[in-house]
């Protein structure tokens, strides 16, 4: 018996792929884990700030294995993050993702007709605490 004790999250070397740069939510130098984010070519702005994308990776057009074979050699995602599901493109073949798929849903209460058609996509959708009685409702976990 191993007296070594269990890794935690922090203690892992999780590898994430994310359809925006984290750097829009605020400093990334500590994170507990790699990101690489894609997106198009003109990158992101939010007001007056600009954020570039890791990989060039337009989703409306392409599909996941194409974006896949964007990654470094040797690179590969423990898990997809998708921000806003219902609101930002999702690449083609989704459902078919070898890799755990989750989402991070926040504006339910604007796009919940949308928000239904998506479980077939998605390992996981997060959401805050507020909308966990009306997403708890819906067919998926």
């Amino acid at each position: 018996m191993s007296s070594t004790p269990p890794a935690s999250l922090i203690d892992i070397a999780m590898k994430i792929l994310s359809n925006f740069p984290l750097q829009m939510f605020g400093p990334v130098a500590d994170l507990p884990f790699e990101h690489l984010s894609f997106g198009v070519a003109e990158g992101r702005h939010e007001g007056p700030d600009h954020f570039g994308f890791d990989l060039c990776f337009d989703a409306h057009e392409g599909s996941l294995t194409e974006l896949l074979t964007l990654l470094p050699p040797g690179w590969q995602p423990d898990a997809l993050l998708f921000w806003w599901p219902d609101q930002e493109p999702l690449p083609n073949g989704l459902e078919d993702s070898p890799i755990p798929v989750v989402g991070i849903q926040s504006d339910y209460n604007l796009t919940l007709p949308y928000l239904t058609r998506l479980w077939p996509f998605f390992d996981l959708l997060l959401c805050d605490r507020p909308g966990l009685p009306i997403l708890g409702r819906l067919p998926f976990a």
